[in-house]
């Protein structure tokens, strides 16, 4: 089920135990000790803290999973975290195809043996040629990449196209990280139109003076 944002990493890590994947819906933004816990999480990460009623007593909280974050606004803006990130836009419903919650759900449970199925027989699939996987290069989520190259045949694709895919939306991010910082634009529009040349500090000096 989708829940808020929590209050603290505590209560993150708390979440990640009791389940196996976090859903938040409807956000705004994300702090910057939220984006890193969620950097953390994704490719496993520990949280400690005392344990209640003792004084010397510690308890760890270790997970590693996927976590959904949905919104209208960009949500991750830092590098590290688009890094890890599999961003989709999903398109506006017609008017005319919207359905009531009831029938949404009613729909989706008469079609849920088949998708379920079509993914283990997927999964299934890509573990039996994991073994014979080798990248070239590998991407920072790594095992991610790999098992996304297993999977290609069992889910229908030609070979070589989650690559493809997977470089292109990486590209695409370092877009997102220039436009969410205050001074992307400024250098880029100082790139795309100037000669000018110096150090770091008289950069800033340019920018601020114009």
């Amino acid at each position: 089920p989708t829940r808020t944002l929590p209050r603290d990493e505590r209560d993150l890590m708390i979440a990640a135990n009791n389940g196996w994947c976090l859903a938040f819906d409807n956000l705004s933004s994300l702090k910057p000790w939220i984006s890193d816990a969620i950097c953390r999480l994704a490719t496993g990460g520990g949280f400690s803290t005392r344990t209640l009623y003792e004084n010397d007593g510690e308890t760890l909280f270790h997970a590693q999973r996927p976590v959904i974050l949905n919104g209208i606004e960009e949500l991750a803006t830092r590098g590290d975290l688009l890094d890890r990130a599999i961003i989709l836009y999903l398109p506006e419903i017609p008017r005319d195809k919207r359905k009531r919650p009831n029938r949404l759900r009613d729909d989706f449970d008469a079609m849920r043996p088949k998708i379920l199925g079509a993914l283990l027989d997927a999964l299934s699939d890509a573990l039996g040629r994991l073994p014979d996987i080798s990248l070239t290069e590998l991407p920072r989520m790594a095992d991610f990449a790999v098992l996304g190259v297993a999977a290609e045949e069992g889910l229908g694709f030609e070979s070589g196209i989650f690559m493809q895919a997977y470089s292109g939306s990486q590209d695409s991010l370092h877009s997102l990280i220039l436009d969410a910082s205050p001074l992307g634009q400024p250098v880029r529009d100082v790139a795309a139109y100037g000669d000018w040349t110096g150090t770091a500090a008289e950069l800033l000096f340019y920018l601020n003076d114009t």
